[in-house]
């Protein structure tokens, strides 16, 4: 099955009401399942983190169909995080964490199709994002 944009659109507009609620759940459940996750954020403002992940997912969610655009914002979020310590094998721990989050927010609703189209959404995400990473990792 093919990534269908209308799926991931639909879906997620169910989470933006409830948006804060889901990532600070995200971030709880990351903590708690792979507590050395939290060395990562030890200098962050995790209320301004919150923020960035809602506008992140929301930018992604609102250009899926803009492959270029889409491309070149994850290209330049994954080169940043380069910055940030994450490295190759973190962007497991958060698709994992996100595809939970959302099943646990879903409920009912969180089908194995719904789960195949985020997942395969999220591997697309972290593939244009480990380019980026790869290419400032090649520049430094």
């Amino acid at each position: 099955m093919s990534l269908d944009p209308k799926v991931i659109k639909d879906s997620f507009e169910n989470v933006k009401p409830i948006a804060m609620e889901a990532v600070t759940y995200f971030y709880d459940f990351m903590f708690e399942k792979y507590p050395a996750a939290k060395d990562l954020f030890k200098n962050s403002n995790m209320e301004m983190q919150k923020t960035d992940l809602i506008n992140a997912l929301v930018y992604v969610v609102t250009n899926l169909e803009d492959g270029q655009k889409l491309s070149s914002y994850l290209k330049g979020l994954g080169s940043r995080h380069v910055n940030y310590g994450v490295q190759e094998e973190h962007y497991a721990i958060v698709g994992d964490c996100l595809l939970s989050t959302f099943a646990h927010f879903f409920g009912e609703a969180w089908t194995p199709e719904l789960k195949d189209q985020w997942t395969q959404a999220y591997g697309a995400i972290q593939g244009l994002m480990l380019e980026g990473a790869k290419n400032n990792t090649q520049a430094a």
